[in-house]
């Protein structure tokens, strides 16, 4: 009987160490792609940012120029 318990409990922590390694294994996947991800969103961002930039400058450009227009016409 003693011998049937110390094979169990050696047979559970094996389990023990297979799962351990897994989560491990699993929990730096999630961990990479998460970084990729928040890379690849970093840099959309980036992108909308300057191409809003670039649209705010232009509108700004045209209020000006309608606003000169319109004192010229005054």
């Amino acid at each position: 009987m003693l011998t049937g318990v110390l094979l169990n409990n050696t047979r559970l922590n094996d389990v023990k160490e297979l799962l351990a390694a897994k989560i491990a294994a699993g929990d730096a996947e999630l961990r990479s792609q998460m970084e990729r991800n928040h890379a690849d969103l970093r840099l959309l961002i980036e992108k909308n940012h300057s191409e809003m930039l670039l649209k705010l400058v232009d509108i700004n450009n045209r209020l000006t120029k309608i606003e000169n227009e319109r004192r010229i016409v005054q």
